[in-house]
């Protein structure tokens, strides 16, 4: 699981940012495959190996959506 978690890293830090879906599809066509990714890559973000912004569209506030970062990314938020 660990030389998992870091593969799944090193994709994060070469793709970053990266949405949530384009990351599980990444990592499932590079053989990167895990019964349950979502909950992998929550697990990554809990142990701060990852980082991750999960955001609402104005349009779809029905719907959370998720952009992945490197760990320790500086993020502000401008309007």
């Amino acid at each position: 699981m660990k030389e998992l978690k870091k593969l799944i890293t090193e994709r994060v830090n070469k793709l970053a940012p990266i949405k949530a879906m384009e990351l599980i599809v990444d990592l499932i066509s590079s053989g990167l495959d895990h019964p349950d990714l979502p909950s992998l890559l929550e697990e990554m973000v809990k142990e701060k190996l990852i980082a991750e912004i999960e955001y609402c569209p104005p349009d779809m506030d029905y719907r959370l959506k998720s952009i992945y970062f490197s760990a320790g990314t500086l993020i502000t938020v401008k309007n």
